[in-house]
């Protein structure tokens, strides 16, 4: 870290900041040592506390702010550097918002921009020179460029224009240019590959979604522009171009021309880009104005050797030659290309480019950034077809070059025949994430954050006790892994499949499991608190004593599954299948089991005080000595349940189907039944005082013994109901339906 001339901590209280700064370099040196103090404290602090400090140097200038950071502060104000002020937060922020992402504290990212929108809002109340100035300065740079740089990155769901939609190019500019700070470039660098990666998961879940019969085409997610015509594009792409092949046949050409000249190499280049592009126009005379491009391109360098800088520079001389020219305006061949729509066929040329010269993507994204940039303050109709190819591009370079194969399978019509590779709606699109094979890596020591593990090979790995906090596992393969005591608190594994997997005592606080493959997974004594397993498979799973306090479980496939104990408190529940599941002594207190699926399922001893079961199906249920105090249970099917001593003080049963249960002995105090068939039930010994029995069909019920005091049974159907010893003192008869009326 730079030093000042005097060492630090020796200013004397009131000694004026200018008389230890001699020249110019010193306002970098204030620079440095501001950038330092927070490089440390963002490393050592808690975010909020980190916050704060930012909050009192650069917002408030007051506080407790330390005494030779004020200084250094104060010493840009008296040689009046605005300039340097500006650069000096905006570095600070990109310090802050890296190592934030990093860390996944993103919310504080939040609350830094919403520290910094507050100065406009709020009345400025200082009164002395040095603040006003600060102020004034801060004012200036919340109304710059490199604010709005910085919200950019930051609000990545503000949508207000038709470019925004493409942000992951346009980012580009901010990481791609050296004289952005470290911290800005990777903050825009990081933001870009996510926006990218959510792309490319959403288009996958989108076409396998869409392939199948079963899933209800109301709730797909398309994540492009291009509708429904978004599969036969990918089909036609897949199948004229052979997307899965391109990197082969790209190193085989590289092969090729390894012992090439350089004028050679341009020749085959040309054939290697041009193969199987149709030669209609336009393309014939793109094709023509390429070949004399490539000709006259560098023929200084004709007998050269050729090597990977020379590839780079002739493919990042072709990309802006088929997009954008240097002076920033659209290459008379992108302008005819988008004239004739030819959008598929360019963008694979484009791609093709990258496939021999990795290094060259950086440049074909900045093309493209400059693309959108140029027609950004266009109307979107008016734009429209530049739009359309933006979206088939962003297609293609994720087909091509991203870790997710797509295949184009015929199926069989029904006379056996397979029909031709051209009957594209006969065939159905399946992808393969191909993530990293860590199952012989040892990853212990290793920083998992740094790695892209999405839809990586772990099968069978030992992770035991490892932490693996808020890591992207998304798609992974963790199939019969030991991830028994391991961390995974707030980890995305949406996907992601842990069948048989050992999750004994792990924990999964707020983990992200929608959809995951959780069949005969051990979860024992797991934490999963606030978890979202929404349509997970954990068909018989062990679930023994595991804590999923308000988890999401909507949806989920829990049949056989063992849940007995568990912890199952204001869980989400509405839809899933609990059929046949082992839930005794489970706390399903305030659950929603709403139109749940709880057929044959063991609820001894459960507790459902206050659930919500509106409309589920208990079928065949075990229910002995199960509480269900205050409870919705209205249009529940209980029929064939074993409902003894069953606690429904205060339950609301209307509507309820309880023929032939045996509810002896059972409380239903204060119960709402109204409208619920109860016929040849067995209420011998049953408590009804109060309840509101209404309409209800007790038709061959034994209610001997029962206590029916205080109730309301007007509209009751009692026909050929036993009430010997039945107490129905101040209870409401009339409308009664009784034999002996």
């Amino acid at each position: 870290m730079a030093s000042f001339d005097k060492p630090s901590g020796t200013y004397e209280q009131g000694e004026k900041s200018s008389s230890f700064y001699h020249n110019q370099s010193d306002t970098e040196r204030v620079q440095e040592k501001i950038y330092q103090y927070f490089i440390e404290r963002v490393k050592q602090e808690k975010p909020d506390e980190v916050l704060a400090k930012f909050e009192a140097i650069f917002l408030k200038f007051s506080g407790p702010v330390d005494r030779e950071i004020k200084q250094s502060l104060k010493y840009l104000i008296a040689k009046n550097q605005q300039q340097k002020f500006q650069e000096l937060i905006k570095r600070t922020c990109y310090i802050l918002i890296n190592n934030w992402y990093v860390g996944r504290y993103s919310e504080c990212v939040q609350k830094l921009i919403a520290k910094l929108n507050e100065v406009r809002q709020q009345d400025f109340g200082g009164d002395d020179e040095e603040h006003i100035c600060l102020h004034n300065w801060l004012i200036k740079f919340l109304n710059s460029s490199d604010y709005q740089d910085i919200k950019a990155v930051t609000q990545v769901t503000v949508n207000q224009n038709w470019s925004d939609r493409y942000k992951t190019y346009l980012l580009v500019s901010q990481y791609a240019n050296p004289d952005n700070s470290w911290e800005h470039r990777e903050v825009a660098r990081n933001l870009s590959q996510q926006l990218r990666d959510k792309y490319k998961f959403e288009l996958a879940m989108y076409l396998s979604r869409s392939e199948s019969a079963s899933y209800p085409h109301k709730d797909l997610k398309n994540p492009t522009h291009l509708g429904a015509e978004v599969i036969t594009l990918i089909k036609k792409a897949i199948s004229t171009q052979s997307v899965s092949q391109s990197k082969v046949k790209a190193d085989h050409f590289l092969e090729q021309v390894e012992p090439l000249k350089y004028g050679d190499f341009k020749h085959k280049f040309y054939d290697y880009l041009m193969v199987n592009v149709d030669s209609k126009h336009p393309f014939n005379v793109i094709s023509s104005r390429l070949d004399k491009m490539l000709n006259d391109l560098g023929n200084q360098w004709s007998d050269r050797q050729m090597n990977a800088n020379m590839i780079q520079i002739v493919c990042n001389q072709t990309l802006e030659f088929l997009t954008m020219r240097s002076n920033g305006n659209p290459s008379p061949n992108f302008t005819l290309s988008m004239k004739h729509a030819t959008h598929l066929t360019l963008a694979i040329i484009l791609m093709k480019v990258v496939l021999i010269s990795p290094n060259s993507r950086e440049h074909l994204d900045l093309c493209i950034s400059r693309i959108i940039s140029y027609y950004q303050n266009s109307d979107e109709q008016q734009c429209k077809i530049v739009i359309q190819f933006l979206e088939v591009f962003n297609l293609v370079s994720t087909l091509f070059t991203e870790n997710i194969q797509y295949n184009l399978v015929s199926i069989k019509s029904e006379d056996g025949i397979l029909p031709s590779a051209t009957e594209l709606e006969t065939s159905r699109l399946f992808s393969q994430f191909q993530g990293l094979d860590l199952r012989q890596t040892n990853l212990k020591g290793v920083n998992l954050k740094k790695m892209d593990l999405t839809g990586a090979d772990m099968r069978e790995k030992n992770l035991e006790g490892m932490s693996l906090i808020q890591l992207d596992l998304r798609l992974v393969n963790l199939a019969k892994a030991n991830l028994s005591h391991a961390i995974l608190n707030g980890s995305k594994l949406a996907v992601a499949n842990l069948k048989g997997a050992n999750l004994q005592e792990a924990s999964l606080v707020k983990a992200d499991l929608r959809r995951a493959d959780l069949e005969e997974v051990n979860l024992s004594y797991a934490s999963l608190t606030t978890a979202k397993l929404q349509r997970a498979n954990l068909r018989s799973a062990c679930l023994i004593e595991a804590n999923l306090m308000a988890a999401s479980l909507e949806g989920c496939d829990l049949k056989g599954a063992d849940l007995s104990n568990a912890n199952l408190e204001s869980a989400k529940l509405n839809q899933a299948n609990l059929a046949h599941a082992n839930l005794r002594g489970v706390n399903l207190r305030n659950a929603n089991l709403r139109g749940g699926n709880l057929e044959g399922a063991h609820l001894e001893g459960a507790d459902l005080r206050g659930a919500d079961l509106q409309g589920a199906n208990l079928k065949g249920a075990n229910l002995y000595r199960a509480n269900f105090y205050q409870a919705n249970i209205t249009e529940g099917n209980f029929n064939g349940a074993k409902l003894r001593r069953v606690n429904f003080n205060r339950s609301d049963l209307r509507d309820a189907e309880l023929i032939r249960v045996d509810l002896s002995k059972s409380r239903l105090r204060s119960a709402c039944l109204r409208g619920a068939n109860l016929s040849q039930s067995n209420l011998k010994g049953a408590d009804l005082t109060r309840a509101d029995l209404s309409n209800v069909k007790f038709t061959g019920a034994d209610l001997s013994c029962t206590l029916i005091r205080h109730a309301n049974l007007s509209g009751a159907d009692l026909r050929n109901a036993k009430l010997e010893k039945a107490n129905l003192f101040g209870s409401n008869t009339v409308g009664c339906i009784r034999n002996d009326v």
